[in-house]
């Protein structure tokens, strides 16, 4: 229920995420999605250890709708 709840949640027209899936993508498909995410959870529960992928991040800037020159907006 709780990761129905998750992908429900999800903003359409955000960026993707770091594996490039968008989050239109997660909700298309749900119920599949929800099967899938649910036996990855409890691979990682029974394993203890979870894709090494899942500790990256991308951190891409946004400047504000002012100076775009500036490095400081």
């Amino acid at each position: 229920e709780e990761v129905k709840s998750a992908i429900t949640s999800l903003e359409a027209g955000k960026s993707a995420t770091i594996d490039n899936i968008p989050g239109e993508f997660l909700k298309s498909g749900e119920e599949q999605v929800v099967g899938v995410f649910l036996k990855l959870c409890q691979k990682i529960w029974d394993e203890e250890k979870g894709p090494s992928e899942w500790t990256q991040s991308l951190v891409i800037p946004r400047p504000k709708k002012r100076n775009l020159s500036m490095c400081n907006n």
